[in-house]
C-alpha cells in the first residue's frame, strides 16, 4: 500500500501530480481511502489557512487537482467521497 501512495520524487512536480490522477483508477480500496483522507485533510487546511506563499489561484488549483484525483479513484467509498465534496465546497467558498 505504501508504494501506491508514494510519489517518485525524481520526477518533476507536474508529472507527479498528473501520475496521481492517471494511476488513481488502479488504486486498491485501502489505499484509495487513505488518499481520500489525505486530500480532504489538505483541502481543509488550505480552507482554514491558505499557505502564505500561495495565492488564491494556486489554492484553487490544488483543490481542483485533489478533486480530480478523488474522482479518478475506482472504489465507491461514498462516505469518504461525500466528506471530500463537503470540504471542497467549503474551501471554495472561503477562497472565493
Amino acid at each position: 500500500m505504501v508504494a501506491e501512495l508514494t510519489d517518485d520524487k525524481a520526477l518533476p512536480k507536474a508529472e507527479r501530480k498528473a501520475l496521481q490522477i492517471a494511476s488513481a483508477p488502479k488504486t486498491s480500496a485501502r489505499a484509495a481511502l487513505v488518499k481520500l483522507g489525505d486530500k480532504a485533510s489538505n483541502v481543509r487546511a488550505i480552507g482554514r489557512s491558505q499557505p502564505v506563499h500561495w495565492d488564491a489561484a494556486r489554492s484553487r488549483a490544488y483543490v481542483d487537482w485533489a478533486e480530480a484525483v478523488a474522482d479518478a479513484l475506482p472504489w465507491p467509498l461514498a462516505e469518504a467521497r461525500a466528506e471530500l465534496a463537503r470540504v471542497v465546497a467549503q474551501t471554495r467558498r472561503r477562497l472565493g
